[in-house]
């Protein structure tokens, strides 16, 4: 059996962001929490103490500069500081980045993002000292040992992971309307 990290908690205004993240990590975590706001992390952090944070930078949308993040990072550093933090924007420059290593992130990952590296980097940081390093490789089902339901869900979130979470794009790969495919990411619960 393939070991697992318990919990990563992402932290991202963007819906879609949370989902494709989401889909992507939850074959390594057990857990994924994800808040949509920063106001609660604190109290989160606490109660579930998650393996790893990703951080969005920018939570309102008139500002881009990263302070909120910076901030949020100054705040999870002053009363977690074992827990790694990755800082996650897509307004990246070298300064901010070295103002977040600095300031104590484990890492800097840039939107748009390539899954395998931020895959990469999740597990990593997440990784007790003593622990050996994880071979990335999601289990293949047969056709004949899933059932319909479970390949429709599949195919919805390896799109939702292939557009970035850009739902009109996973609609139109998929050949259905936004409103099945929001229909259809309930019923699976992604």
């Amino acid at each position: 059996m393939k070991f697992r990290r318990n919990t990563l908690l992402i932290a991202d205004d963007n819906r879609s962001v949370l989902t494709a993240v989401s889909m992507l990590a939850r074959p390594f975590f057990k857990t994924v929490i994800t808040l949509t706001s920063p106001v609660h992390l604190l109290a989160t952090v606490k109660a579930e103490r998650p393996d790893c944070v990703l951080l969005d930078m920018n939570f309102r949308s008139t500002v881009n500069n990263g302070n909120e993040g910076l901030y949020w990072l100054g705040r999870l550093r002053e009363s977690n500081a074992e827990i790694p933090v990755v800082l996650f924007t897509a307004y990246a420059d070298i300064r901010l980045a070295v103002q977040g290593i600095k300031a104590g992130a484990a890492e800097f990952v840039v939107k748009p993002w390539d899954n395998n590296e931020l895959l990469d980097t999740l597990l990593r940081v997440s990784q007790p000292r003593t622990d050996a390093p994880i071979q990335i490789q999601k289990p293949v089902q047969s056709a004949e040992t899933s059932s319909l339901a479970d390949m429709e869900r599949d195919s919805i979130e390896q799109a939702i992971i292939s557009e970035r979470g850009n739902m009109t794009r996973v609609a139109n790969r998929l050949g259905i309307s936004r409103q099945t495919l929001y229909n259809k990411i309930k019923r699976y619960g992604l």
